[in-house]
């Protein structure tokens, strides 16, 4: 039986782990907090809270299989990956540039997993960031994921010497892979 999450499975977490890590300089590790129904809830209400709206990365993949990656981080840790990339500290554009990157290593690991387990392949759309409209996006990533989504949500954990860090990359597939 193929996968329908992915990444997900141990060896495909490690490896964007390191990517990752070796991106940022500091230990990463990706945990799956949810899978369906309740992953999409949880990742919605992560995107409603006014006080501290969140910086998202959203990436849409093309080709013999659809679906999308949506990273969601607070604004103080988006700010952290953009001094630890040397784009300094303030809410920028060099800033979410910087997110957009962590984003597309994230979409190419799971575009890899995909074409590992399944044999199809995908292209992602360039990344598309955006602060303090979050909920709409999330809202219209999720509207837009139809009936049968398949969905998944991470936990992406980084051990910054300042603090920890966490990111939170839902996963959603229009389909099974393989199906």
């Amino acid at each position: 039986m193929i996968p329908q999450f992915l990444p997900g499975r141990g060896s495909d977490l490690r490896e964007l782990n390191q990517a990752l890590s070796d991106l940022l300089g500091v230990p990463v590790r990706t945990r799956e907090m949810r899978r369906g129904i309740a992953a999409i809830a949880e990742a919605s209400s992560l995107a409603e809270s006014p006080e501290e709206p969140e910086v998202g990365v959203h990436i849409a993949v093309r080709g013999q299989f659809t679906g999308r990656l949506l990273l969601l981080m607070r604004p103080g840790d988006a700010r952290r990956i953009g001094s630890l990339l040397g784009e300094g500290d303030a809410p920028s554009e060099e800033v979410l540039d910087a997110c957009r990157e962590v984003g597309m290593i994230i979409a190419g690991h799971y575009l890899s997993a995909v074409e590992k387990f399944a044999g199809e392949m995908g292209t992602p759309t360039p990344p598309a960031s955006g602060v303090d409209m979050m909920a709409a996006i999330v809202q219209s990533v999720v509207a837009n994921a139809g009936e049968g989504a398949i969905a998944s949500l991470f936990a992406i954990e980084l051990e910054d010497p300042s603090g920890p860090m966490q990111l939170t990359l839902l996963v959603l597939r229009d389909s099974p892979i393989g199906n």
